[in-house]
């Protein structure tokens, strides 16, 4: 009883320290926020696919979510060649004004297969890579989603 009293003694004296120690502590919680409509995006809206992706139903997913929230969407199809960033700035500052881009959102990441043969970089990585230079090489100040 002599070992156990002290114990006992030093461990409530600090949880009674840890208790006002842990009413001090910055506190974060989440609220959600009413959501009294859908979000709204404005303007055009690149959105970058590997060649032969353009019927992919993830690609007509994405681009039907972005015209129902009021984005015009542009398809941009990027194949082996355009992982050289300036070729594809080339491409990029070749769009029309009209075109040029609110928003961008990559859906390279389809492009799974190497990048070149023996290689295990996929081809998705390098063109998501060469899209992002290119549109720092450019100006291009957009939002990128991928």
């Amino acid at each position: 009883m002599g070992t156990v009293v002290p114990a006992l003694n030093d461990w409530l004296r600090t949880r009674r320290v840890e208790s006002v120690l842990d009413g001090r502590r910055h506190r974060v919680t989440w609220k959600a926020l009413p959501q009294d409509r859908a979000p709204a995006l404005t303007g055009t809206w690149w959105v970058a696919v590997p060649t032969g992706a353009t019927q992919d139903s993830a690609t007509a997913d994405c681009v039907r979510a972005l015209r129902d929230h009021g984005a015009t969407p542009v398809l941009v199809e990027l194949d082996a060649a355009d992982t050289d960033r300036t070729r594809l700035a080339a491409r990029l500052r070749g769009l029309t004004p009209k075109e040029q881009a609110t928003g961008v959102l990559s859906l390279l990441a389809l492009a799974e297969t190497p990048c070149v043969a023996g290689s295990a970089l996929p081809l998705g990585l390098a063109l998501t890579t060469a899209l992002l230079q290119a549109l720092g090489d450019t100006g291009t100040r957009a939002p990128c989603g991928a």
